[in-house]
């Protein structure tokens, strides 16, 4: 390569911090190698249930990415958090999780997800209700239902 053509990549740092079995926190930075500015930052707790509560989690993320001092016609900052939690109802029966996507700059839900599903001997069965953004033409909210199905030594029917 010419001199002065090569490209950098930016600089990435990484946390990881595991106190206990069930507990995990990670913390994450991008600095651009043109701008040497801070282009993104992350931050994420995980919570999993042990012993008798191993059938639990909640899942916490924020993200941000700040805007490139390089691009100049539009914003490229965001901030989003993230939720995610499930546990048994019914025993091993029946279980709901949840799964929430948050814009913080906008104010608005970009995904929610709520999904509840049993199991038996041989069988289970899902079912899912998610509300969504589509960005395309314009935004607007969206809604879709999904079932499965699952079978023993046969596999998962879904649908969408």
């Amino acid at each position: 390569m010419p001199p002065g053509t090569g490209k950098f990549t930016p600089l990435v740092s990484s946390l990881h911090f595991n106190p206990y079995q069930s507990i995990t926190l990670d913390a994450s930075a991008t600095i651009g190698s043109s701008s040497h500015k801070v282009q993104q930052t992350s931050l994420s707790a995980n919570l999993v249930g042990s012993g008798v509560r191993a059938d639990k989690y909640l899942s916490f993320t924020y993200f941000a990415t700040y805007n490139d001092p390089t691009v100049s016609t539009f914003s490229t900052s965001s901030s989003q958090f993230h939720l995610n939690t499930g546990s048994s109802i019914l025993h091993d029966h029946l279980r709901a999780d949840i799964q929430l996507a948050f814009d913080a700059k906008t104010g608005q839900f970009l995904e929610q997800r709520y999904l509840i599903g049993g199991n038996g001997s041989c069988y289970g069965i899902a079912f899912e209700y998610r509300r969504y953004q589509v960005y395309v033409p314009v935004i607007r909210p969206a809604t879709s239902y999904g079932i499965s199905v699952t079978l023993k030594n046969v596999g998962t029917i879904g649908t969408h």
